[in-house]
């Protein structure tokens, strides 16, 4: 939990941004408690945190991509969307991103 508010916050700085401006936060889906515990200590209110832990599991690198998936599949997550993400994984390596969600180009 420390880790990855630490890095969420750092992405923020890095972006110039401030939680409040984060639409979405799509963390890593180890554990919904690690989950809930990340929106307390960044206080980002729980209506604004994907969570398909329920529905995949941890499913380790993929977790982010699915939920992202479900999220923008069923509309919550709009283009234009300022979306926070965060990751721990083995080996206890972190990090975070602040990314706009946007309609693809064709090339």
């Amino acid at each position: 939990v420390e880790k990855l508010s630490a890095s969420l916050e750092e992405a923020l700085m890095f972006s110039n941004k401030k939680i409040n401006e984060i639409d979405w936060l799509v963390p890593h889906q180890a554990n919904q408690r690690i989950i809930l515990a990340v929106a307390d200590r960044m206080n980002i209110d729980v209506s604004k945190v994907i969570s398909t832990v329920k529905d995949h599991g941890n499913t380790s690198a993929a977790s982010i991509p699915l939920a992202l998936d479900k999220a923008i599949s069923t509309k919550k997550i709009l283009n234009g969307n300022l979306v926070g993400i965060h990751a721990i994984g083995g080996g206890l390596s972190w990090g975070a991103s602040i990314i706009r969600i946007g309609q693809p180009k064709l090339l």
